[in-house]
């Protein structure tokens, strides 16, 4: 089955893309399907840009920036191209377009408004009252002037039902927001288009988990993001002349031109990484150092302070969502939990199975056995402190 991405189109409808594997020419729309390893660390999977040129045979640029405010261009093999199709949605139904003389009753879209007078204009749809035998237009309800034929396409429903979605128009000056902020403006605008609905899905229940979702999904990806940019640092050393560098998979380039190896010092009692950069041939010698320190009251990860210690000490840029990640809201196995109530002690304790049949109301409805202890422990009990999960897998028991 052919991908679909629904985008608003030049007359403000709401229409079905075909998402199309080829190359790409200018005036099209293209949707990004590389990961952040391809992407030169940035995570750009599933945003949409207009092609401004095809630059030479391997390459398009687009309506985008790097994020280094460089002009954004993308290899054949990172994109499809997003082909519009006759499918429309319009209140949460999917319709498709013809190209007919209406019938009374149907509904039709304005496509090439004339005389409107500011009673309709394009990507505005209508219901037909009467179709005159004379003048070749139409009559609509709402009001009296008529619509030349020329001047709209007819909608028909299709059959298949039709998904309820939300549409959620969003302004984020992300420039001078931090990712934290543009997560709380995602929310604030889906809650505020749920709070249209009476009942489910705008309930409590809803709220919270779209809530926990989102916030979990936001840190995961930044997560794997750092992970794979300590791995795409490195340089490829397939064809140097160096007989100690050649066909070496963990060097990195200080400089543009001495080879480095990384080793990182993990304190998480302190909650810091740091990053010594080592000479490859010489590995006695440190070239260069960086540190990544998490503040108290944020929830350590080791994947995003290797990444973070691992660019200062290369003398790079560190992205702001390294430094803006949001907290984590639901915790995992293998997370380390420091308790909130007092009758549990003041030491941190790691989650080694969830379980069930202890959910309560007062501790939460999420609960873990610990490694430290042979009793249970709830999340509204504890606070995450440290999410970096090396080598845990999660466990389900049963009470």
């Amino acid at each position: 089955m052919t991908n679909v991405t629904i985008l608003t189109d030049d007359n403000g409808v709401k229409r079905e893309y075909r998402e199309v594997k080829r190359e790409a020419n200018v005036g099209e729309r293209v949707k990004i399907i590389a990961d952040a390893g391809v992407m030169l660390g940035e995570y750009r999977k599933g945003e949409v840009y207009t092609v401004t040129k095809l630059y030479g045979s391997f390459f398009i640029d687009v309506d985008g920036k790097w994020g280094d405010g460089t002009e954004l261009n993308l290899a054949h093999d990172d994109y499809v191209v997003l082909e519009p199709t006759d499918i429309i949605h319009v209140d949460g139904l999917r319709y498709r377009e013809e190209k007919r003389k209406a019938k009374a009753g149907e509904r039709i879209l304005i496509v090439a408004a004339e005389d409107a007078e500011g009673l309709y204009a394009n990507g505005s749809v209508q219901t037909i009252r009467e179709v005159p035998e004379v003048f070749g237009c139409v009559l609509v309800t709402g009001h009296a002037q008529i619509i030349y034929h020329r001047e709209y396409v007819v909608i028909t429903p299709l059959d298949e039902p039709a998904t309820n979605n939300i549409t959620v128009n969003l302004t984020v000056n992300v420039a001078s927001s931090s990712p934290s902020e543009i997560l709380k403006a995602i929310v604030d605008s889906v809650q505020a288009e749920l709070a249209k609905f009476v009942g489910a899905p705008n309930n409590e229940e809803t709220r919270d988990k779209m809530m926990e979702v989102l916030t979990n999904k936001s840190r995961d990806g930044i997560v794997e993001r750092a992970k794979v940019d300590v791995v795409e640092l490195r340089s490829d050393m397939t064809d140097v002349r160096n007989p100690h560098l050649r066909g070496r998979d963990d060097i990195y380039l200080l400089e543009g031109h001495l080879g480095m190896t990384a080793d990182f010092i993990v304190n998480k009692e302190k909650r810091t990484i740091v990053c010594l950069l080592r000479g490859a041939v010489t590995p006695e010698r440190i070239y260069a150092r960086g540190i990544a320190k998490c503040s108290p009251d944020d929830c350590f990860n080791a994947h995003i302070g290797k990444a973070i210690a691992l660019r200062r000490a290369l003398d790079l840029d560190v992205p702001t969502d390294y430094l803006n990640t949001p907290q984590p809201t639901e915790p995992r196995v293998g997370d380390v939990v420091y308790p909130t109530a007092h009758r549990l002690g003041g030491r941190a304790l790691t989650l080694k199975e969830r379980v069930t049949g202890y959910n309560h109301e007062r501790y939460g409805k999420n609960c873990f056995l610990t490694k430290e202890s042979s009793g249970w422990i709830g999340d509204k009990q504890f606070r995450i402190i440290d999410d970096s999960r090396d080598q845990e897998t999660e466990v389900t028991a049963v009470a």
